[in-house]
């Protein structure tokens, strides 16, 4: 009975608790950025095109860091690199919070919290997650992908109401010692390489194939019958740049995030133009988040 039952144990699903929890830190990124702009613009009086600017810089950093960040996924694996990348989040936003000058959160926020952010974003979650569930990727990658925005209910609260009775600098201290604890200890103690193809992980979604043959003759009549692989499905010769639907993808993604950007960075400073106070703001933001995770 215990043998049965452990057949049927995935470790996969602690997997999937991980990447869940970093990609909830991603989420409270994104959404602290609209409870930031205030604040950073009331602490260090810079014009609202300067202190975006703080924002934007992030975004371009984050677009060209991410391809090299996938490479070094590749070389160390997820247990070292997403501990990691919640240490560089700890000192980005730490720094952030010791910052007299705005060309300072240029250099703490912009440039080396955003690696950081970059490392535990969805495009390394997706990549760490999907061999542990072959068969069913798309439901446990949109179960992981609910973290988002779950960090977004609870974080964006959490920040503006730190920053509103502590301050900002408090409030930088507070979300990155969050982020790193959500990362770095459970990732550097249970997180897992991917299993490859063909190797069995204990579930009911091991890619490992259940077919059995009696004689090796059955097996090479399978072989030799199965659908050829085309060359560009095949990862020895796949070119991502030579793909136009690669470059699709990448020019619908960065309209969909330029559009994005454009009226979530703004929203909770109109709010406030609106008549509402910050923390009413945040709490809409929040409710948001829950809404989204159902």
């Amino acid at each position: 009975m215990k043998r049965n039952r452990s057949k049927k144990l995935n470790y996969g699903w602690v997997i999937l608790g991980l990447i869940f929890g970093n990609l909830f830190v991603e989420g409270g990124v994104r959404n602290t950025q609209p409870v930031l702009l205030p604040a950073l613009r009331q602490s260090f009086g810079g014009s609202a095109a300067m202190t975006s600017a703080v924002f934007s810089l992030s975004g371009i950093v984050g677009g060209f860091a991410a391809p090299i960040i996938g490479k070094i996924l590749d070389r160390i694996g997820p247990r070292y690199m997403f501990p990691i990348a919640g240490t560089v989040i700890l000192i980005g936003w730490w720094g952030s919070s010791l910052a007299s000058h705005t060309w300072q959160i240029f250099i703490f926020y912009s440039f080396i919290a955003t690696l950081g952010h970059t490392a535990i974003g969805s495009f390394s979650g997706t990549a760490v997650l999907a061999p542990w569930f072959p068969k069913s990727k798309g439901v446990m990658l949109g179960l992981a992908d609910s973290g988002n925005p779950a960090g977004q209910a609870v974080i964006t609260p959490l920040a503006q109401y730190t920053i509103t009775n502590y301050g900002l600098r408090t409030g930088f201290q507070v979300v990155g010692l969050v982020f790193f604890l959500m990362t770095v200890p459970l990732n550097f103690l249970l997180q897992r390489n991917p299993p490859h193809a063909g190797t069995n992980t204990n579930g009911i979604d091991s890619p490992q194939s259940n077919t059995s043959y009696d004689n090796p003759s059955e097996m090479l009549t399978q072989v030799t019958t199965e659908e050829p692989v085309s060359v560009s499905d095949s990862p020895e010769t796949f070119s991502a740049v030579n793909e136009p639907t690669v470059w699709l993808l990448l020019l619908s993604r960065s309209a969909a995030s330029v559009s994005h950007q454009m009226t979530h960075l703004h929203i909770l400073a109109f709010f406030v133009l609106a008549g509402y106070g910050e923390m009413q703001a945040a709490g809409a933001l929040g409710l948001a988040g829950i809404i989204g995770i159902v």
